[in-house]
């Protein structure tokens, strides 16, 4: 197998390619790679491989380039999971070799892979999340009828409270996410994403029709929202945000309940609920009250230096956490600017 390196940013016939090929991963799409390289000017390196014209393997990297956090390869930053395109179920030890080489060649301290698998790989995974997917090839009622009982009450809920969900585009929807997002961020002791991220996310994505914004109101105020992201058949939740104050009225519940009703209609099979730490107790039983299938996904880094796969986890402390959870939000969004390019 013959390994390119490719931007998909230079290419305007890249997503096309990717569809005629059989790929249909969002986060293999050119928006995102957009979205990656003009937020935090990171590289594109795209491991490629083609039969004619037709692509046989794909596992999108970015070079991150810090002078505070080194040099390093990440599939792909900022990102739930990237998994290998690999229709003729390649091993991929050609392109791994590739990847190593490449990396040795600008001296990377480390590749890191956010994928279930890793080939000639026996150590343990730097990372592990759950990631659920919803079947959308069931009616409404169906998909309501397999809730469980504690989400369909919250639901009715959310209706008896008056929150109503619009589906919007707009860059005013994306501020008023936004804003929700910045609260959020500071409850979980996180700072911000800079807006600058977010407005890419509308230029290359949302504007594009892959992506769209589901915004609860209550009195027209806005009290919940969330980002989806969408390419072919597959739909993703990326981003939520909420007001802690309304909470009670169960706006998020409403929130993924409208947004599985929209992608309904636009014929999405399968939406996936991103990626959630086994120990967010919360997080993860709202995931799971919508019963979807439940699988692990595995972050796996490779250590140049060391020549080894290693356990080593990049999570923040729950000290700077805490400092957060105390810090303004205008502070907040500003060390958000400063540090996300080097964290990616």
């Amino acid at each position: 197998m013959i390994i390119q390196i490719l931007d998909p940013t230079r290419n305007i016939e890249w997503d096309r390619l990717l569809q005629e090929s059989g790929d249909t991963s969002f986060f293999h799409c050119s928006g995102w790679a957009n979205v990656l390289k003009a937020s935090y000017a990171y590289e594109p390196v795209y491991f490629s491989s083609f039969d004619g014209n037709h692509l046989v393997y794909l596992l999108p990297f970015m070079e991150v380039r810090s002078p505070f956090t080194g040099r390093r390869g990440v599939s792909l930053p900022f990102t739930d999971f990237c998994h290998a395109f690999s229709p003729r179920e390649h091993s991929g030890h050609e392109a791994m070799t590739s990847i190593i080489e490449f990396g040795n060649r600008k001296r990377w301290n480390y590749a890191e892979w956010r994928a279930d698998f890793v080939p000639n790989m026996t150590s343990t995974p730097a990372e592990s999340y759950y990631t659920h997917d919803l079947d959308l090839c069931r009616s409404e009622k169906e998909i309501f009828d397999s809730l469980r009982g504690n989400n369909r009450r919250n639901i009715r809920k959310a209706q008896s409270e008056g929150v109503s969900v619009t589906v919007e585009d707009s860059m005013q929807a994306l501020r008023c996410f936004y804003r929700l997002h910045c609260q959020t961020r500071k409850r979980h002791g996180v700072p911000p994403q800079p807006f600058a991220f977010f407005e890419n996310v509308h230029r290359f994505v949302i504007e594009k029709g892959q992506g769209m914004i589901a915004l609860a109101r209550i009195d027209n105020r806005p009290v919940a929202a969330s980002v989806f992201l969408h390419s072919a058949n597959e739909a993703i939740y990326k981003y939520g945000a909420s007001d802690h104050r309304f909470l009670a009225c169960r706006p998020n519940n409403m929130v993924f309940w409208e947004a599985i009703r929209w992608y309904l209609k636009k014929g999405i099979v399968r939406m996936n609920l991103g990626r959630t730490e086994p120990n967010n107790e919360g997080l993860l039983q709202f995931k799971r009250s919508w019963s979807g299938t439940e699988q692990s996904v595995n972050y796996f880094r490779y250590d140049f230096d060391h020549k080894a796969f290693i356990n080593k986890s990049t999570k923040l402390s729950p000290l700077v956490n805490s400092i957060f959870n105390k810090t303004p939000v205008c502070l907040s969004r500003l060390m958000g600017r400063i540090i996300y390019k080097h964290i990616g």
